[in-house]
C-alpha cells in the first residue's frame, strides 16, 4: 500500500486505466485518489469506485502529494492556465 494521496487531473480513460488498476492492486485506496475533470460523467466513475472527484483542478493540488497529468496534448495547457 503506498502512504501518499494520487491526484489525476483528468479523469478519462488514460486516468481509469492507470488509477482503477492501482486500486484493484491494493496499491493504494480509493480515498488516497482524487480526480478532476470538466466531464461530470467521467467523475461518477470514479465516485463510484469510492474515489474523490472534482471540476477543480487545484482542488487535486492541494490534497495530493504525487499528480499525474492525464489530458489530451490539444489540452494540456488549459489546466496549468487555472493553477498558475
Amino acid at each position: 500500500m503506498l502512504g501518499w494521496n494520487l491526484g489525476f487531473i483528468g479523469a478519462g480513460q488514460m486516468a481509469k486505466a492507470i488509477g482503477i488498476s492501482l486500486i484493484q492492486k491494493g496499491l493504494v485506496q480509493p480515498s488516497q485518489v482524487t480526480v478532476s475533470s470538466p466531464e461530470a460523467s467521467h467523475l461518477e466513475v470514479w465516485k463510484r469506485n469510492g474515489c474523490n472527484a472534482t471540476a477543480h483542478n487545484a482542488e487535486v493540488v492541494q490534497s495530493s502529494q504525487l499528480i499525474m497529468w492525464a489530458v489530451k496534448p490539444q489540452y494540456f495547457k488549459q489546466p496549468f492556465k487555472i493553477l498558475s
